[in-house]
């Protein structure tokens, strides 16, 4: 007897169910009228933007290329006496469009229940990063690679940086300083980039230049689409092309002065009567502070970070664009061809960057597995308390299954 798969929405209780029938209907017109409004801009929007045609005659399956990508849990693993993570990463190198090595590198995260949970879940993703350029850099230096992918910009990780960077947190049992970690990862980075070989594919963009010079050209955000570039893009950018964020805003890294004049345009000046008269010039200003504050953090001057190129390309109509990132004196048009030539048709990324990702994702019960298993090794070691290693792996919500 075959049986039937419930969806989720079923599992809710009747009235709940009623109600987001009537929550998702009321959004549905909201966002209809939102749709019908960026219709009418995306038109004038498309006139700023210029596209150049990608050539696809570079002998492509000639290039090797590496690529890695990483994976860490999702969430922490907190029991009543101990906290863990996991986090891992894997290299894949192809010539042509042919696997011809791989390898895989894990570790992992411990720490006391008493120390901070978000602070340990940014630490989790810097080590992450860490062990992925590391891989990256060992892979140049000794794979005689004519390429190499990254997953993400170069400095991404700039998101996880926390705010006390002088903090000593216990990572492993040893005393970590958190801008030690920042720097060796700001280090690693540096020798990739340097390379002028090693290419970053952002596949989770969220820049909101083109927004954001708009607002700053017209001086208001009636041009504005309120959105992502990714999201223009798509609608604007025929395949087989690219968009040079230079092209638009005239030098290669403006890009990170509109992205961050937007977000503060819209922090500001939350509400249209205040908008009015406001001087531009100090609100970019202001932006330019905030991207010294981020390049102190990191570690490095302002010309290192201020190295490289964002491009958007588009493989396939059927897909959108995606980001690329490279040091402004490296010759794409080799990789440029090689991405036109060996894409995953559903996603419009390059092969390479799907199947790495693929090989090393975790699966979601992983991290309760390996808990358990150093649980189940302790509790054969009759020099331990059993009742205190129940106590200490015991999960600090029992209400909560670990996934």
């Amino acid at each position: 007897m075959i049986k039937e798969e419930l969806s989720d929405w079923s599992k809710l209780p009747r009235r709940l169910q009623d109600e987001y029938f009537h929550i998702a209907k009321e959004e549905a017109e909201k966002c209809k009228q939102i749709l019908k409004m960026r219709s009418k801009k995306i038109s004038e929007i498309k006139k700023f933007l210029r596209f150049q045609a990608i050539e696809e005659d570079f002998d492509w399956r000639s290039l090797k290329v590496g690529v890695v990508d990483g994976s860490n849990s999702k969430v922490l693993s907190e029991r009543v006496g101990i906290r863990y993570g996991v986090y891992a990463a894997c290299y894949q190198i192809y010539e042509g469009d042919k696997l011809i090595d791989e390898d895989f590198f894990g570790d992992y995260l411990v720490q006391n229940q008493i120390d901070e949970s978000e602070l340990a879940t940014r630490i989790l993703s810097l080590k992450r990063v860490l062990l992925e350029r590391m891989v990256a850099l060992k892979c140049l230096e000794e794979k005689d690679l004519d390429y190499f992918i990254i997953d993400g910009s170069f400095f991404g990780y700039r998101g996880d940086i926390p705010l006390s960077l002088n903090e000593i947190v216990e990572v492993n049992r040893e005393p970590l300083i958190v801008k030690d970690l920042i720097r060796e990862i700001t280090n690693f980075t540096l020798k990739l980039l340097d390379s002028k070989r090693v290419i970053g594919i952002i596949k989770r963009s969220r820049l909101s230049a083109i927004d954001g010079w708009l607002a700053h050209k017209f001086k208001g955000e009636d041009r504005c689409m309120g959105t992502s570039d990714k999201y223009i893009l798509s609608l604007t950018m025929p395949p087989k092309t690219l968009f040079s964020y230079e092209s638009l805003l005239g030098n290669p890294y403006s890009y990170l002065h509109f992205d961050k004049f937007r977000k503060l345009f819209r922090k500001l000046f939350k509400r249209s009567n205040e908008r009015d008269g406001i001087d531009m010039a100090i609100i970019l200003e202001k932006a330019e502070d905030e991207i010294d504050v981020i390049i102190k953090a990191l570690g490095c001057s302002r010309e290192d970070f201020f190295s490289t190129k964002r491009y958007y390309v588009r493989c396939t109509p059927n897909a959108n664009p995606f980001e690329v990132e490279a040091h402004k004196d490296m010759d794409i048009k080799p990789m440029l061809a090689y991405f036109l030539n060996f894409y995953n048709e559903a996603t419009g990324l390059p092969f390479p960057l799907d199947l790495v990702d693929e090989s090393i994702t975790l699966p979601s019960g992983f991290l309760r597995e390996f808990v358990e298993e150093i649980e189940a090794q302790l509790i054969k070691d009759e020099e331990v308390s059993k009742e205190h290693i129940f106590l200490t792996f015991t999960q600090i919500n029992p209400q909560k299954q670990e996934d």
